[in-house]
This record gives C-alpha cells, structure tokens and sequence, in this order.
C-alpha cells in the first residue's frame, strides 16, 4: 500500500523506453495516494516521449490542481516549460518560467529565482537572443552575489557564469570571447576537482572547434563531455560529418 515502489518501478520502465508500461504503474501509484504528484510528472514525461504533447499538459495541469505548496506548483510548471520547449513553442516555454519566477517572487526565494533566471536564458540561448540570454544570465548571478547566500554558492555561480557567457560567445560567432570564458572556467572547474563541469569544459571546447571546422579536436572534447546529454552526442555526429565519416 505504498505508492513509491510503483512510482520507482515506472522510472525504471521509463529509462528502458516502455513508456505504455510505465504510465500503468505510474497509475497504480495514484491509485494507492492520489496526492503522490511525482507520478503526474512521470506520466507526463511518457507522453512527452510518445509524441503526445497535449495530453501530457493535461496531465501536468492535473498535477497543478492537486498542488500543495509552491514546490510543487513549480514543478508541475517546469514540465509545462519542458514540454512547451519540446514541442518548439519557445514563446510558451520563456511563459512558463515567468510563472515560475513569479512565484519565487512571493517568497523572495533567490536560489529559485535565479534558477528560473538561468532557464530564461537557456531558452532565449535556443531562440538566438544572444543579448537577452546574456542579460538574464547576468541578473541570476547579481542577484545570487547581492544575497546571504554562502561564498561557496556565490564563488560556483560566478565560475558557472563562465560556461553561460561563453555559450552566448558561441552563438554570436564571438570565438575570441568564447575561448576565453571557456580557459576560465576549465581552470576554475578543474581548481574546484568538479567533475561535471569539467565535462561541461569539454562540452564548450568541443563546441568552439566545431564552429572551426576543427573536427578531429572537436571528436575529442565532446567524447570527454557528458555522454548522457543528448546535444553533445547530436555535436559528436555533427563532428563525424563534417569529417565525411
């Protein structure tokens, strides 16, 4: 009679890509608790993979009635951003981080708003507003540097501003700039021993030499960036085509 097995169960049915099967288990669990909003979430991501956008924001709209406190309102609203995203409606996804920001607003919760901050970005990064990405980049990182916030959260926030400045680099074809943000923060991560952004240096390193045409460089670096990321492994056959391999 505890929901969280059938929960983990379709998490795992989820990864393997039986999404039918999954969401049936992700049921059962609603079945047993009908407030254990993750298996909302799980079902909506199924049907995300499936093809089917509509129904997963009807689920996730689901999830939002049922929502108790602002943690999982935010959540039901960042699978509304994601599947927005997913489905290329960009304009609807920046819509659904404003709702998120909002309210993070209500509680002046920095680190949540500076992470909705970040989403901004990320997703004017994908629209090609370099500049407005860079602007919500900068204003996340102000706002984590004007809080009571540890210095080891702030001192990650402006290393991990390197990463952000050299990705709208990228985009603007700035590659100068770009390889500069990318040496500090490679030197910054590897100072820190942090694993995952090191990758993520890699990530940009393997990026710049794709822009180059540089192809055996950028085979390289994005075979060293993390694999579980689909757009490195989407750069990675960019690389071997331009290789004419």
């Amino acid at each position: 009679n505890d929901p969280n097995p059938y929960d983990s169960y379709a998490e795992l049915l989820l990864k393997m890509g039986r999404f039918d099967e999954a969401i049936a288990q992700y049921r059962k669990a609603l079945e047993i608790d009908s407030n254990f909003l993750n298996s909302h979430f799980g079902i909506a991501a199924a049907l995300t993979y499936q093809g089917k956008p509509a129904e997963a924001q009807a689920e996730l709209q689901k999830m939002s009635e049922k929502a108790r406190n602002d943690g999982e309102r935010r959540t039901a609203l960042f699978g509304q951003m994601v599947v927005a995203a997913d489905s290329g409606k960009l304009d609807q996804a920046l819509a659904e981080v404003q709702k998120q920001y909002t309210l993070g607003e209500k509680t002046n919760d920095v680190p949540a708003m500076a992470g909705d901050l970040q989403l901004r970005g990320n997703v004017l990064l994908e629209m090609g507003k370099y500049a407005e990405a860079k602007q919500a980049y900068e204003q996340g990182l102000k706002m984590i540097a004007d809080s009571n916030l540890s210095k080891e959260v702030k001192d990650n926030a402006a290393l991990f501003n390197h990463y952000n400045l050299a990705r709208v680099a990228i985009g603007q074809g700035d590659l100068a700039t770009a390889k500069k943000e990318t040496d500090e923060f490679r030197k910054g991560s590897e100072a820190a021993k942090n694993t995952n952004q090191i990758k993520q240096a890699h990530e940009l390193a393997g990026m710049i030499a794709l822009h180059e045409k540089n192809y055996d460089v950028a085979i390289t670096e994005l075979g060293q960036s993390n694999q579980q990321n689909p757009n490195n492994l989407y750069l990675l056959g960019e690389a071997y085509k331009g290789k004419g391999d």
